[in-house]
């Protein structure tokens, strides 16, 4: 029987200002939304499920309590899946950043980062158990494959502002060349928008602690923007520049371009002396 095994980090918190829809990470429907994220953005089911499929996926959890800094009112899970060698962190944010003037807030858990190369604890002591029916993870693994999220025509809004700043600031062809966008589908589990600059050959990631529906979202952005060149920042395996996040590896490569041009949505910021937007 697999296992995944869950260790929450809970930071104390006080004045937690009130969330809807709140995902609560514990809950089967939402442990399946966290595999469905992962499986889009990082593995495919060979990575999930062997030949010889278990009816049953082990949920070991286990919960910890711990206080970070009083300004900090955040929560956050911290998740382990030792048959994928995989750990997943998820936060809800609470934070002010006093020199912004700016509450930085979620209304939910998101996942906030993903990494590898994750053991399984040595003793199971003081975790309980919860079991997921994996024919039922793979059977709504494969139906969500292609789902499309696009953005609401308020965030669209938000990414053409957002894509013609960083037109200005990175290309030099910015005043006279058309620049072609592919906007990732988005998800309730994570606050990240990946996209596809076409023209730019670039791959392109917003995030932030906060929601992408919310105004601070796209005040951090300068400060949450991650940009990968296509010619210079991809590795065939991090091994070769020592695991550095400053680079990507073409396999992933290619996952977040299928999910941004497939299933994604396309913005044209045409040159700025046009100063329209298709």
């Amino acid at each position: 029987m697999k296992k995944i095994i869950i260790t929450f980090s809970l930071i104390l918190a006080f004045n937690v200002m009130p969330a809807q829809d709140v995902i609560e990470p514990i809950k089967a429907d939402n442990l399946r939304g966290v595999l469905h994220y992962i499986y889009q953005w990082f593995l495919d089911p060979d990575n999930f499920f062997e030949q010889d499929q278990d009816k049953d996926l082990e949920v070991m959890v286990k919960k910890i309590d711990y206080r970070k800094d009083k300004d900090n009112y955040s929560e956050r899970y911290n998740l382990i899946i030792p048959d994928l060698n995989l750990g997943v962190d998820l936060v809800k944010a609470n934070y002010r950043i006093e020199e912004l003037d700016l509450q930085v807030t979620n209304s939910s858990f998101k996942i906030v980062a993903v990494y590898p190369n994750i053991r399984e604890p040595g003793t199971n002591e003081g975790f309980s158990v919860k079991i997921l029916k994996e024919n039922r993870i793979f059977t709504e693994l494969l139906k969500k494959r292609n789902e499309k999220n696009p953005p609401s025509d308020e965030i669209m809004k938000k990414l053409r502002k957002s894509l013609a700043a960083l037109v200005k600031i990175e290309s030099k062809s910015a005043s006279d060349t058309a620049q072609t966008f592919y906007i990732g589908p988005l998800s309730k589990f994570s606050n990240d928008i990946w996209i596809f600059w076409e023209t730019g050959k670039k791959l392109v990631l917003f995030s932030s602690a906060t929601d992408f529906t919310n105004d601070g979202y796209w005040q951090l952005l300068p400060l949450f923007t991650k940009i990968f060149d296509l010619n210079t920042d991809v590795v065939t395996s991090l091994e070769e520049v020592s695991g550095s996040n400053a680079y990507i590896t073409k396999t992933w490569v290619g996952r977040i371009m299928y999910n941004c041009i497939v299933d994604g949505s396309k913005i044209v910021i045409q040159p700025s002396s046009n100063n329209n937007n298709n």
